[in-house]
């Protein structure tokens, strides 16, 4: 079975604030899900890891500001 996923999340930030993010499928589970992509308005750089149990994880720095996660 494919499983197609989506969130998007808005975050008003007075400053530049640093943020983990945990919102892409686990690596077990990529070969059912389609299309799957992380993008940020405006655009942010982000650096990616896996943590301990599998999980993708992104760490960047929100600019100050209205920042879109999708």
């Amino acid at each position: 079975m494919e499983i197609s996923i989506g969130c998007r999340f808005r975050f008003d930030v007075a400053e530049p604030t640093h943020a983990l993010v945990l919102v892409e499928p686990h690596v077990d589970e990529e070969r059912r899900v389609s299309n799957a992509r992380f993008s940020t308005d405006p655009p942010v750089p982000s650096a990616k890891y896996r943590d301990l149990f599998g999980n993708r994880c992104r760490r960047l720095t929100l600019p100050a500001g209205t920042v879109d996660l999708e």
